[in-house]
């Protein structure tokens, strides 16, 4: 399977749709599956994504959030809490996360804000949705 510019796919029977997101000097893919968006290694999502996303009403945003201070080819705390609000998922779980971060104080600071549908993802954590 090879797909560059985004576009949709059938894998295991199932639609996949992938969409374009700026990585520096390079282009990642998203991935869209029903209700769940899978969104990492990325600077920004460009606008039509943004709607796009918010439209589908998703019950998953799985997303990149690699540091608390911006960085020059990954999303960072601050701005990826913005895409949250402005894509509006039921959940966002925070993946691509660095060093930097440890889980209780990372979930600190979300709480503290007020945000109760964002939460740091753990390894091996799986999710169902439909």
């Amino acid at each position: 399977l090879e797909i560059i510019d985004g576009g949709e796919a059938l894998i295991c029977d199932e639609p996949i749709e992938f969409f374009p997101l700026p990585h520096g000097h390079h282009t990642t893919l998203g991935i869209l599956h029903r209700k769940m968006a899978y969104i990492t290694d990325c600077k920004s999502i460009p606008p039509e994504t943004l709607t796009k996303l918010r439209n589908a009403k998703l019950q998953i945003l799985i997303i990149d959030c690699l540091r608390p201070r911006p960085h020059q080819t990954h999303l960072h705390f601050d701005l990826t809490l913005q895409y949250i609000e402005a894509i509006s998922p039921l959940v966002a779980v925070l993946t691509h996360m660095g060093h930097e971060w440890e889980y209780l104080d990372l979930l600190s600071q979300i709480r503290e804000r007020g945000i109760k549908n964002v939460f740091p993802a753990i390894d091996r954590q799986s999710f169902l949705y439909s």
